[in-house]
C-alpha cells in the first residue's frame, strides 16, 4: 500500500556537509564513520546503505555500522554524539530535520521530497544511482476465501482514496502504490 523512503542524517555540526563528501570519506576508509542501520541487520535501512555504497566500489562489509533496538536510540546516539549517523524510514528524521537537530544528507527517493526536505538531495543527485524504498503491505492468512479477498481488496482500495489515507502518506513521506490483490 506504500513505499517509504529513508534517508541519512548527521547532526547539524557534522563536519559531513553533504552525501559526496561522506562517499569520498568512505572510499579513502570505510570505517571513518559510525552509522547506524535501524534495528535490524539485513533490513530496508541497512540494505539501501549497502547499496549505495556497493555501487560506488565500497564493500559494504567494511563499514562501521551499529544496530540498536529502535530508531529512537539511533536519534539519541546520533544527537548525544556517540555515533557520526543513522539511516532510518524518513518518519524517523522529519521532526530533527525539522527542528535544526539533525541535517539530511540525502533521501533514497527517486525524487526530491517536499516541506523540510526539499533542499535534501536524492542518492541519485549526489552521483549515486541507487533508488530504493520500504514498503508496506497488507498481508492475510492462508484459507481466505475468494470472496473475503475481494471484499478485502475492494475495501482497502476505497482506503486509500480517503482525504484520511492522503494525509498518512504525507505525514509520513510515503508514496501511494496499492496494488491490490498480488
Amino acid at each position: 500500500v506504500g513505499f517509504e523512503p529513508s534517508s541519512l542524517a548527521v547532526r547539524p555540526d557534522a563536519p559531513l556537509k553533504d552525501a559526496r563528501t561522506l562517499f569520498e570519506s568512505l572510499r579513502k576508509g570505510p570505517k571513518a564513520y559510525s552509522v547506524s542501520i535501524g534495528s535490524t541487520p539485513g533490513g530496508t535501512s541497512h540494505l539501501v546503505l549497502g547499496r549505495a555504497v556497493r555501487s560506488l566500489g565500497i564493500d559494504p562489509k567494511q563499514l562501521k555500522t551499529v544496530a540498536f533496538n529502535g530508531s529512537a536510540e539511533a536519534v539519541t546516539a546520533v544527537l548525544g554524539g556517540h555515533i557520526d549517523a543513522m539511516i532510518a524510514a524518513i518518519n524517523n528524521i522529519v521532526p530533527h530535520q525539522q527542528s535544526g537537530k539533525m541535517r539530511a544528507l540525502f533521501v533514497t527517493s527517486d525524487s526530491r521530497l517536499d516541506e523540510a526536505f526539499s533542499e535534501v538531495p536524492t542518492l541519485r543527485e549526489s552521483g549515486d544511482d541507487v533508488v530504493d524504498m520500504g514498503w508496506t503491505a497488507i498481508i492475510a492468512p492462508p484459507g481466505l476465501t475468494p470472496a473475503q479477498v475481494t471484499w478485502w481488496e475492494a475495501t482497502l482500495a476505497e482506503l486509500t482514496k480517503t482525504e484520511e489515507w492522503r494525509k498518512y502518506l504525507a505525514f509520513n513521506y510515503w508514496q501511494n502504490v496499492f496494488q491490490g490483490n498480488a
